[in-house]
């Protein structure tokens, strides 16, 4: 027996010799390649560049402008691997990179095929159909939001597809998720981006599995047996997650039942407009979704209670292990917020770097390293490559990134800043010392996310809060010792209809944090409005951050992460924006105005979000004024001149004024029958693809003026990835 466990303590030996001397050889190796012998990588810097190479092939399977087809994918895959195994050292370390990229970019592909749903209409037509509620979202200030996977319907292909549909309708008040319902709604394909280049709804629903968007007409019938409906799989945790919702904004009416709601369960449909503008302005947005901070205090706060517990019962305590106990405790707290949260990217990054955590509790390794990051990160691409393109993941591993890759640097400074022995020092200088150094890593925290997250935020939301760092400050305390212990404490009491107890104690918290972000966001200049932001921006930023990773942030990774940044501020720097943007069938114009912080339209002055979207796009404030752009109107049409005079823009409505307006250097937008008759300098757009096609984007020359030199659609006349209305059609068309 004893011999045996030898050559069993043996074999590790070698093997952890083994490991060290082939990762010692593979990154003196990568040095060499590189010309940089004297450099130091990081010591995980193969995990974070596969990692990195991984989402770098998602991210190219989506930037390119056709669907790549699969045979030259796997083509591409496997002549790669042969150059990586016959070829020499330098080739084959391009080689591997290489193929790690064509994975990432079939990995993107396979998703999309097998998983993706295209759009079931192509064009708006009402719908009488019958079907399950999937999801229902009760904005306190908008319409209701359903979600519906249709049974029946009496257009055809719409059987099986899930539909979202806006309910203004008195009727709603009566759904619960879970309901057989059958109503007339009035469906469309999710609508493309409202600027070109902007956010693509239309591929977020495809790969959300949403076929079509619209809103409902009326309700025809609605089975009121909710509690003998047997719920489908897909509807259980939906349900659970809304009962909760509903017994929490039961107990405390109002916003801060409904910031509750989200903290327990991330249900924010009852969170009105102004608080989540509020938030976002303080630049405490962050607290609305479910992440790393709130299942970090969540798992935390259930590690210690649970460690605690054991140590003081002695007979538990005598046959386990107690830090290892607790820690499988606090894995099974965290699955189980990871299920009411509703699996968003950013918790499940935030569960997996916690489950990460916790099996190193069990090994007694380090808790915290970039290591941990890298693999949450590819985990979550292999799921789902997809989740390259979103904001929240961005946003999630760039925040977190930045933080461990500082921490991590900085922790044996830190560690040692102790200053007094807890023997020689009395407890109120203990405190105090605590206290200072709480505040100090928490403006650090702040700091170092707030910068991380900008190239995110400026390029998605062309905004950033310039006082997230001081409205953070004062939040943090209340999340980290108020808010999140009455989080758990509520979820618990919650199990046995308790929570009503808890309710005094955890509303005002909840009020505390909603009156601070008022405060913050109120004050002038707290945000700062970028304008429209070229995605070189995002990727140099995103490279820098990378590179920085990749060599442990010594100067050889700041000599790369620098010029990187450099790069993307320069591509700011040549970014140039629309100077108006046509939408509809009947084209309603925007433009920034010549005042400051106005945004100026033809036609009604109606807010909504895609106005919210011009505004931004210009660079203009969330409350920038809607005024009627100046035009010059006859019986026979309009001429309007653009701002500074750089063009003008002809809306005819006969065709002698078309005649007339095709031969002055203008943009004519006339109807499609009448396109043969403009003949002249003028350049012309069709009313038929405007609507079709937009919205879209004109930028007139500034010297001479008169004619555009781009035009610019939001999306592509022929339907060129499944995201696109009426992929499927021409798909069936190709293979006739």
């Amino acid at each position: 027996m004893a011999r045996k466990s030898d050559l069993k303590r043996d074999l590790k030996h070698d093997l952890k010799v083994g490991a060290e001397t082939g990762g010692a050889y593979l990154r003196a190796y990568l040095l060499s390649v590189l010309g940089l012998p004297s450099a130091r990588l990081h010591p995980d810097w193969a995990v974070i560049a596969t990692a990195c190479f991984f989402g770098c092939g998602a991210a190219v399977y989506f930037a390119l402008e056709f669907e790549p087809p699969l045979t030259i994918l796997f083509l591409s895959a496997g002549m790669t691997t042969a150059i990586a195994i016959l070829s020499g050292t330098k080739i084959r370390t391009v080689a591997i990179g290489t193929l790690i990229l064509i994975l990432g970019c079939l990995g993107a592909s396979l998703e999309s095929r097998l998983f993706g749903v295209p759009a079931s209409v192509i064009s708006p037509q009402t719908v009488q159909l019958t079907g399950r509620l999937l999801d229902i979202e009760r904005f306190p200030d908008r319409p209701w939001r359903l979600t519906v996977r249709i049974g029946t319907a009496d257009r055809p292909g719409l059987t099986g597809r899930a539909v979202r549909l806006n309910d203004r309708t008195a009727g709603r008040d009566e759904l619960a998720i879970g309901m057989q319902l059958t109503l007339r709604a009035r469906l469309m394909p999710p609508p493309g981006p409202a600027v070109p280049g902007g956010f693509n709804y239309a591929r977020k629903a495809y790969f959300d599995g949403l076929s079509a968007v619209g809103f409902v007409l009326a309700h025809l019938n609605t089975d009121d047996g909710v509690d003998n409906v047997s719920h489908p799989q897909d509807t259980v945790l939906s349900d659970v997650r809304d009962r909760i919702a509903a017994r929490i904004r039961a107990v405390m009416p109002g916003q801060a039942g409904a910031l509750a709601a989200a903290f327990m369960v991330g249900r924010r449909d009852g969170l009105s407009t102004d608080s989540v503008a509020a938030m976002r302005s303080a630049g405490l947005a962050h607290l609305l979704a479910i992440s790393g901070l709130h299942m970090g205090l969540i798992v935390g706060l259930a590690f210690f209670l649970a460690e605690w517990l054991i140590a003081v019962m002695p007979v538990i305590r005598d046959r386990v292990i107690p830090r290892r106990t607790a820690a499988i405790a606090a894995w099974g707290v965290g699955f189980a917020y990871l299920l009411l949260s509703g699996f968003s990217v950013a918790t499940v990054r935030a569960f997996l770097m916690v489950s990460i955590a916790l099996l190193a509790v069990l090994l007694e390794r380090r808790v915290l390293s970039m290591r941990s990051v890298a693999l949450a990160a590819l985990t979550i691409l292999l799921l789902s490559p997809s989740s390259i393109v979103s904001v929240s993941f961005q946003m999630s591993f760039a925040a977190t990134a930045a933080l461990v890759l500082v921490y991590e640097r900085a922790r044996h400074r830190l560690g040692g800043a102790d200053g007094a022995s807890p023997h020689t020092e009395n407890w109120a200088t203990g405190w105090l010392r605590k206290g200072a150094r709480f505040f100090l890593l928490s403006l650090l925290t702040t700091l170092i996310a707030q910068v991380a997250i900008t190239p995110v935020a400026l390029y998605h939301f062309q905004s950033v809060s310039l006082i997230a760092l001081a409205a953070n400050l004062t939040v943090m305390p209340l999340m980290v010792f108020w808010v999140m212990p009455m989080t758990l404490m509520t979820l618990a009491c919650d199990l046995f209809g308790l929570a009503g107890l808890v309710a005094p104690l955890f509303k005002p918290g909840l009020e505390q944090i909603l009156s601070l972000a008022e405060f913050w966001a109120g004050k002038p200049g707290s945000v700062f409005f970028s304008g429209a932001i070229s995605v070189s921006f995002l990727c140099f930023s995103m490279a820098a951050l990378a590179w920085a990773a990749m060599w442990h942030c010594t100067r050889t990774g700041l000599a790369g992460a620098i010029p990187l940044l450099l790069a993307g501020f320069i591509t700011v720097a040549f970014d140039s924006k629309a100077d108006l943007i046509l939408s509809g069938r009947n084209p309603r114009i925007a433009m920034p105005g010549l005042a400051e912080n106005r945004l100026m339209m033809t036609g009604r002055l109606t807010d909504g979000f895609r106005q919210d979207v011009w505004r931004r796009y210009w660079g203009l404030d969330g409350a920038a004024t809607l005024m009627p752009v100046p035009e010059d109107c006859g019986p026979d049409g309009c001429m309007i001149t653009v701002h500074r005079g750089k063009g003008r823009v002809s809306l005819p409505k006969t065709l002698a004024a078309v005649r007339e307006d095709c031969r002055q250097p203008v943009l004519v937008v006339l109807p499609r029958l009448w396109r043969h008759y403009c003949h002249g300098p003028a350049i012309w757009i069709t009313r038929e693809d405007i609507d079709r096609y937009g919205p879209v984007a004109v930028t007139f020359a500034a010297a001479p003026p008169g004619l555009p030199l781009r035009i610019a659609y939001s999306r592509p006349k022929h339907p060129r990835r499944p995201w696109h209305a009426g992929w499927a059609v021409s798909e069936m068309s190709i293979q006739k």
